[in-house]
C-alpha cells in the first residue's frame, strides 16, 4: 500500500471535508499549512 501526501495553503474546513466524503483523505495524506506559500509575483 503506497501512501501519497497533499500539502495545500489555506485549505478551508469545507473543502477538507470534502475530501473526507469523497474517500480521498483515506488514501491521501492531507496536510493544512497556515499561511501563504512564498512566491515571485512578476
Amino acid at each position: 500500500q503506497r501512501q501519497s501526501e497533499l500539502v495545500l495553503f489555506g485549505l478551508s474546513d469545507r473543502l477538507f471535508r470534502l475530501f473526507e466524503i469523497t474517500g480521498l483523505s483515506d488514501i491521501i495524506e492531507i496536510k493544512n499549512v497556515e499561511g501563504e506559500m512564498n512566491g515571485n509575483n512578476a
